[in-house]
């Protein structure tokens, strides 16, 4: 039935699904047939069979011994003869006491009595029971029939994926051959079916031989009538069935994991055709990129060079000054103008960059795509298929890892804009387009000024040797752009070809070996165990108890010394001109070190754009809080909603992944408050604007409208710490959100957004929780949440991780007793790493990518080297004078303030507001948009760090 049902479906063109998906549902259904569950019933069916045999037969029977009972056989031992031997005498001796008792009896005119010969009594039910389940190879025989026969249906499957779907088959040729397959499949079934009748019927003979063999035996010295009990039956039936049980569960294995093997192949040729075609559209992209760019325009260009070039050799003859010298000019002019055009859009090309970003694309969505395979597998090897079952060898393998790193090695570097140099190509094309139309100017103006002097030479000679020479170097151009083009196609043919054999050849052939190379770690540089580094982590194991006591000491004695320096006034501080050069080195360091890395690694951890889903990480990652929320509003209970969270903790994105999956059929209106507006008017114009409130102009105003509509019920309003400035006046705006929140509850459902520290000022001076039914809190990722944001992205760009010690670290005696262990000491690294970078980022996300792309120390092609976290870049403003301080803490508190509210909120002068904000923006600790000043992101955890230990700023 199953392969009835894939010939049916590989013989039906269907655009829907693919010969690998009709594979697929092929060995779901086989894998049916290999079930657990089918084998552990073969023991139970077998035990069920014999049961229903065995109750067909009389539980007891008395038969007459035959002669084998009293003759010696070649294959009795001497006691079974001996015994034999009595039973003849004891006959002999019975036949003749019966002649003579007879004799006796016709002496007295008595009748004769016949001979009674020796009988047996034979528990004939429980004999055969025993017997049956003592056969235990008869259906372990027919265990091995059914299962190589589904044995060889998979390993043929397997074969054909591995041999027959190469690249330069058809889709055609792969259904025609897999057709061939199945007909094969069904004559072999066949063929089986044929067999089985007379298999059976030896099978039975054989049987029927052993039971009257024992029929014989039973009920006399050989083999007691008390032999056959219950208890002896129940423990050979057992023993029979934990064998076959065995047998069926060690064939199951070994076709689970071949089912699996060929799972692995079907899938990895489904990804690799989805390659394929995605490298098809890229070779496509770049065809069309260089015919729109290049071929046509060169080709266009080319013709029209030859036809003014015929329109000279036409005119040479004639020697007419006037008309060659207007044939001149207006080939100059005519030339002059379509090369300026095709360099002008060659530059634009050049600095649009459009060949490297396809290849930046292409490497991108290789990469995302390899990132859909399967992290782990089982790799099967060492097949022997002689054995019943087959014996096999298995061990887990990193897979997804591996397809990863193959294919930036064998494709996606050579594919990549350092091998392939895009902007070199197109800059050196533009180069010889400048060179073509500098032949032409320099040859065409020289050939018209030589055609006004009328002298010797023949100045449409001299141009129409320069336009042979502009189109020999356009021919060149263009074999140069060919030869680009098909260096792409051989990297996107040949290399991707070789990557999918190779990894192909790998799964089929399952050899150690190649694997062992090929899940080599691509280490730059090996680090051997030589004795120095085994001295090292022996002494370090040794030295645990005096390496624990000296630290303490040492740690004792530097707080002791700094004490005493700092009060004797030894102790110096680092200036302020010290300080802000190192602000502005680490700001810079951090900018240059982002731009510098890979395209899909800045890709990956640009947390200014929007979180892509596979990447999101949250508290409330189902969004249960929300839409718990929304439906007691909808039920008539008066929800409002609230997102709290710290700068760069998720509130944005939070948002937007809850919006699309709670009002997907509702909708609603959301806006953000970018600037400061803390008076009641500036509120009620913006709430008019955003939410139509025609002709509002009151809080009453815009109240009675919103509880009029029917439409928007649903308002999502971002950053609400813009709607207060911190001094006596200034509550006008949130006070009067708050009163509309509160007054149109039941009609609208609200969703704000707020920074924590703003949150929780306000609610100490005006309440603001007790206005929300439900506060989230994006801040306080877990570690391992934390360590999940950064690993997760990692992951998809392929680069392995290399975690570096320092001197600090070299000295831990955790640490020194793994040394000599890589792995294990590469865990430690890591644990430790990610422990330090939760306590440093406190469960803020983007906080967390700006240290760990701090902490990139290189990479290469397959690494990236992560050193130790740098504590001491935390202490960068930790000197400001009060003033910067609690300027930097109203900057925290209000997200975005201009001059003049600081000057407000601080009591400062306007000037002295302009100054402090101005020289703090100089120094990288704000960013200036619209004139409004924004602490910069790079610097936000150094600075709350900084004011919470101040006890400026605080979360209540």
């Amino acid at each position: 039935s199953i392969l009835d049902d894939l010939a049916e479906r590989a013989d039906t063109e269907q655009a829907s699904q693919d010969l690998y998906g009709e594979i697929r549902e092929t060995l779901d259904k086989l894998r049916e047939l290999v079930s657990r569950e089918y084998h552990e019933q073969l023991a139970e069916l077998y035990s069920v069979a014999v049961y229903q045999l065995a109750g067909s037969f009389e539980k007891s029977v008395v038969i007459q011994q035959h002669e084998n009972r009293f003759q010696a056989l070649e294959q009795d031992p001497m006691s079974v003869r001996a015994g034999k031997f009595l039973k003849r005498l004891f006959r002999k001796a019975g036949r003749a006491g019966h002649a003579l008792l007879n004799l006796v009896r016709r002496a007295v005119n008595r009748p004769e009595k016949g001979y009674s010969a020796p009988s047996q009594q034979i528990p004939l039910k429980q004999l055969v029971e025993y017997h049956l389940f003592s056969q235990q190879e008869l259906p372990r025989w027919w265990i091995n029939d059914d299962e190589r026969l589904l044995l060889e249906i998979i390993l043929s499957l397997e074969e054909f994926l591995a041999e027959f779907c190469t690249s330069d088959r058809s889709d055609d040729e792969e259904r025609s051959e897999l057709l061939n397959l199945v007909d094969q499949f069904k004559d072999r079934i066949e063929e089986q079916q044929q067999t089985l009748t007379q298999e059976l019927q030896e099978d039975h003979q054989a049987v029927t031989k052993l039971l009257l063999h024992h029929i014989e035996k039973a009920g006399t010295f050989e083999q007691g009538i008390t032999f056959y009990t219950t208890n002896r039956i129940n423990r050979v039936k057992t023993r029979t069935s934990q064998v076959l049980e065995k047998h069926a569960g060690k064939w199951q294995e070994v076709l689970d994991a071949l089912l699996e093997k060929t799972s692995i192949i079907n899938e990895f040729l489904a990804f690799r055709n989805r390659l394929y075609s995605l490298s098809s559209q890229f070779s496509e992209r770049v065809d069309q990129y260089l015919d729109h760019s290049i071929f046509s325009d060169l080709a266009e260009l080319d013709q029209k060079i030859a036809q003014i070039h015929s329109e000279l050799q036409e005119i040479i003859p004639k020697k007419n000054d006037k008309a060659q010298l207007a044939t001149l000019e207006s080939a100059l002019a005519e030339l002059d103008g379509r090369l300026t055009e095709l360099t002008q859009t060659l530059g634009e090309e050049l600095e649009d960059n459009k060949l490297a970003g396809m290849a930046d694309s292409y490497t991108e969505d290789a990469l995302l795509m390899a990132n859909e395979v399967a992290e782990d597998i089982i790799f099967v090897h060492d097949l022997k298929t002689d054995r019943n079952p087959p014996a096999i060898d298995r061990k887990t393998i990193e897979w997804r890892l591996l397809v990863v790193r193959s294919l930036k090695e064998q494709v996606l570097h050579k594919i990549g804009p350092d091998r392939q140099g895009y902007v070199d190509f197109v800059r050196q094309r533009l180069n010889e387009l400048n060179e073509v139309q500098d032949v032409i100017d320099v040859n065409l103006r020289s050939s018209i000024e030589l055609a006004q002097k009328s002298g010797e030479e023949n100045p449409m000679e001299i141009a129409r040797q320069a336009l042979e020479r502009s189109r020999l170097k356009l021919e060149q151009l263009q074999q140069a752009a060919d030869g680009k083009r098909r260096a792409i196609d051989a990297v996107l043919t040949d290399d991707l070809d070789t990557f999918s054999d190779k990894l192909l050849n790998l799964l089929h052939t399952g050899n150690p070996g190649d694997l062992q190379i090929m899940d080599a770690k691509y280490r730059v540089r090996e680090k051997a165990q030589d004795w120095r580094t085994v001295l090292k982590a022996r002494w370090a194991r040794i030295e645990d108890s005096a390496a624990l006591l000296l630290r303490f000491l040492q740690r004792k004695a530097r707080k002791t010394r700094t004490a005493i320096s700092t009060s004797l006034g030894f102790r110096t501080d680092r200036t302020p001109e010290q300080q802000q050069a190192e602000i502005a080195n680490y700001l810079t360091e951090t900018d240059n070190k982002v731009e510098d890395l890979p395209y899909i690694y800045r890709r990956l951890f640009n947390f200014s754009e929007e979180t892509d889903r596979r990447f999101y990480i949250a508290l409330n990652e189902n969004f249960h809080y929300v839409k718990k929320a929304y439906d007691n509003w909808e039920q008539g209970f008066s929800a409002t909603f609230a997102v709290v969270g710290e700068k760069g903790s998720g509130k944005t994105s939070y948002l937007d992944y809850a919006a699309a999956d709670i009002f997907t059929d509702r909708s609603y209106t959301r806006f953000t408050l970018e600037e400061t507006i803390w008076t009641e008017e500036a509120l009620v114009r913006r709430l008019a604007k955003e939410l139509n409130l025609d002709g509002a102009d009151s809080v009453d105003a815009a109240i009675e409208q919103l509880n009029r509509k029917r439409k928007n019920r649903i308002v999502i309003l971002e950053s609400i710490q813009n709607l207060y400035l911190r001094n006596l006046n200034g509550y006008q705006g949130l006070e009067a959100l708050l009163y509309i929140i509160s007054q149109t509850k039941e009609h609208m459902f609200w969703i704000v957004s707020c920074s924590s520290y703003a949150w929780h000022f306000l609610h100490q001076t005006t309440q603001l929780a007790d206005y929300f039914s439900h506060i989230l809190e994006t801040d306080g990722l877990t570690p391992q949440q934390v360590e999940s944001v950064i690993m997760k992205r990692h992951e998809a760009s392929g680069f392995e991780l290399l975690f570096e010690s320092n001197e600090t670290l070299n000295k831990n005696r955790a640490y020194r007793k793994l040394m000599d262990k890589e792995d294990e000491a590469q865990q430690y690294l890591k644990e430790t790493y990610f422990e330090e970078l939760a306590k440093l980022a406190d469960g803020n996300a983007s906080i967390a990518m700006i240290f760990w792309l701090r902490s990139i120390r290189a990479y290469d092609d397959i690494h990236f080297y992560i050193k130790p976290l740098e504590v001491t870049s935390l202490e960068l403003v930790e000197e400001l004078t009060p003033d910067i301080l609690f300027t930097l803490a109203a900057v925290i508190l209000h997200d975005t303030i201009t001059a003049g509210q600081l000057s407000e909120v601080l009591q400062f002068t306007p000037q002295e507001s302009q100054l402090i904000l101005t020289r703090l923006k100089s120094r990288g600790l704000l960013q200036i948009k619209n004139g409004n000043y924004t602490l910069n992101h790079l610097m936000y955890r150094q600075v709350v760090r900084v004011l919470k230990q101040r006890n400026i700023i605080h979360l209540y």
